[in-house]
């Protein structure tokens, strides 16, 4: 995941005909100006699961550098409350997108979206739940 994770930092500024300014102490990062429409139906499944990966970390269950996403989706899960079904849907859909020649279609990512949603949702809950319990300690 970490070598996906280089590999769509680096395709999603190219796709987007980003350019980076040498001048600019900034220099390797992508903007802020980022605009998810103009990736494919297939990149934008990666991205929705990647980013709750990185919004989980945020939260305190990070992934652990040997979990496959599948792992990583049972050690989750139990946290989620009433999403757990979601994660499960957009785990598959990752491991599709990612390792499947089969085409991601509009529809499909459609449905990804919906259950990113929800999914992110239950991370936001669950990072507010565990500041809410380190503020009371």
């Amino acid at each position: 995941l970490t070598g996906l994770a280089g590999v769509i930092s680096e395709r999603i500024p190219r796709r987007l005909s980003l350019r980076r300014r040498e001048d600019k102490p900034e220099q390797g990062k992508v903007s802020r100006f980022f605009r998810l429409g103009a990736l494919s139906p297939r990149e934008r499944t990666l991205y929705y699961y990647l980013s709750i990966l990185r919004r989980a970390g945020e939260a305190g269950l990070p992934r652990k550098p040997s979990q496959t996403p599948y792992e990583y989706d049972d050690s989750i899960k139990p946290h989620l409350d009433q999403a757990q079904q979601e994660m499960d849907m957009l785990t598959d859909d990752f491991v599709n997108a990612r390792y499947s020649p089969d085409p991601v279609d509009q529809e499909r990512e459609r449905q990804v979206r919906a259950r990113w949603k929800r999914v992110r949702t239950a991370v936001r809950s669950l990072g507010k739940r565990r500041r809410q319990q380190q503020d009371g300690q």
